[in-house]
């Protein structure tokens, strides 16, 4: 048997779209409600930070792979992060400072920042006594701080939580809609660094496009493809 040979590059990239789908389905049916002001329900904000955590690891991923195919044609001098690399090589200052926030949301869910409050119970669930503290001179960087609006413990751009255990499905939402805004991006530019957009996945027993995953999103379940099939999704897919 002829032996083939082969450059290979071992970027996760699209590998990240099974389980990401996979999961948002579950937390789906797990019928996700609004967390109160502390925190969303266990079973809610361990899926939601899953997703979150596993879809910016793929958008980081797919930057890294176009880093590493500019620069075996044109050296990039230094080392650089995924954030510096992006912001350095496309001009696009907006989805460079959506993509800064997404990267503060990961930090605080793969460090866990930890807050301190006092908090009640009530009928409408844990409430704050007063305004959490974040020991800022401990966890978190430049970006962090640049991110979060206090009073929200939102990010400033998107509104996601940054207080770890309030993070849920609306969340979820908000990551993947604008993780997929910055890889179409990229996609746009060069489709050697990231194709996205068509990628087939698997969403509640149908074969459905990624985009229409996406798009799907803001739309009620019992509504969602209801207007496409397999097969027109598959003469959109490109070769």
């Amino acid at each position: 048997m002829q032996e083939h040979r082969s450059g290979y590059v071992s970027i996760i990239g699209s590998n990240f779209l099974y389980p990401i789908v996979r999961l948002f389905e579950e937390l789906e049916k797990m019928g996700p409600k609004p967390p109160n002001e502390v925190q969303a329900g266990p079973y809610e904000n361990g899926y939601s930070v899953a997703i979150i955590g596993l879809s910016i690891f793929m958008v980081e991923s797919y930057i890294n792979r176009a880093r590493f195919i500019i620069d075996s044609k044109i050296p990039i001098p230094g080392k650089h992060n995924a954030l510096t690399f992006f912001k350095k090589q496309f001009d696009q200052n907006e989805l460079y400072e959506k993509l800064r926030e997404l990267f503060v949301v990961r930090d605080t869910i793969v460090h866990n920042h930890p807050w301190e409050a006092m908090i009640s119970s009530s009928a409408d669930g844990l409430k704050f006594e007063v305004q959490p503290q974040h020991p800022s001179d401990k966890y978190g960087d430049k970006k962090f701080l640049n991110a979060i609006d206090l009073p929200s413990r939102k990010t400033k751009i998107l509104k996601i939580n940054l207080f770890p255990t309030r993070i849920s499905y609306d969340d979820v939402k908000e990551v993947l809609k604008t993780s997929y805004e910055i890889l179409t991006f990229i996609e746009s530019t060069n489709k050697e660094y990231c194709v996205i957009s068509y990628l087939p996945v698997n969403f509640y027993g149908k074969a459905v496009s990624f985009s229409d995953f996406i798009e799907s999103l803001d739309e009620p379940v019992s509504e969602r493809f209801t207007k496409k099939d397999d097969d027109d999704i598959a003469e959109r897919v490109p070769d």
